[in-house]
């Protein structure tokens, strides 16, 4: 894909970004096809608005200079709860619309009238395991990046300093250099030069001083 080269995706991302990829082409088929307009326009409505996001998040996390940043830890927090609101949202919405909002209106028998109890069946459970899905997936990434979901959430507070032990610290280590890995080359090496700069800046501070 074009944007895959021009992004200058790595090799072992590649198939993330495809497989997000068929998923919405196939979403975006599927309310094509079965007329299912108003409703499907207001989940991807959603679900980009999750996705800009998410990206506002790795772009504060690239530019921010300190390894552990409240405000990268405040903007992750924001997006773990508004995942996860999205998903309650796009649950209600489609269970409402297909089993209420369509129960009023009368098949018709056209080609292209998808409004019998069999086919909403069929989408129900599609968008459930579709949602379960990208939960499983959005948790796996918050543990393979050392989040806790409880800390995620902002629900407990990080330990300070002086009582972090050796081993928690080499998880968040660990959890840091996968993270960026994780980022594309032009990232990793914006990420460098902020680092460099940062370090250059705190080398002329101390002569200074």
């Amino acid at each position: 894909m074009p944007e895959l080269y021009f992004q200058k995706v790595k090799k072992e991302d590649m198939f993330s970004r495809v497989k997000y990829s068929v998923l919405y082409l196939t979403f975006v088929s599927a309310i094509y096809i079965t007329n299912f307009h108003r409703i499907g326009v207001v989940l991807l409505l959603l679900h980009y608005i999750c996705g800009f996001i998410k990206h506002a998040v790795k772009l504060i996390d690239i530019t921010e200079k300190e390894e552990d940043s409240k405000k990268v830890q405040l903007a992750q927090n924001v997006y773990n709860w508004f995942f996860y609101a999205v998903q309650a949202l796009t649950f209600i919405l489609s269970q409402t619309m297909l089993w209420f909002g369509l129960k009023n209106v009368q098949y018709s028998g056209e080609l292209r009238d998808f409004n019998t109890p069999t086919f909403k069946l069929i989408c129900s459970i599609s968008a459930l395991a579709t949602q379960a899905w990208m939960v499983y997936e959005f948790l796996n990434n918050q543990n393979s990046n050392g989040f806790n979901l409880s800390a995620s959430f902002g629900l407990i507070k990080q330990k300070t300093k002086s009582t972090r032990t050796d081993v928690s610290n080499k998880k968040r280590k660990n959890a840091a250099t996968r993270k960026f890995n994780e980022l594309t080359e032009a990232d990793q090496n914006i990420k460098k030069t902020l680092k460099h700069e940062a370090k250059k800046a705190a080398k002329i501070a101390k002569s200074v001083k």
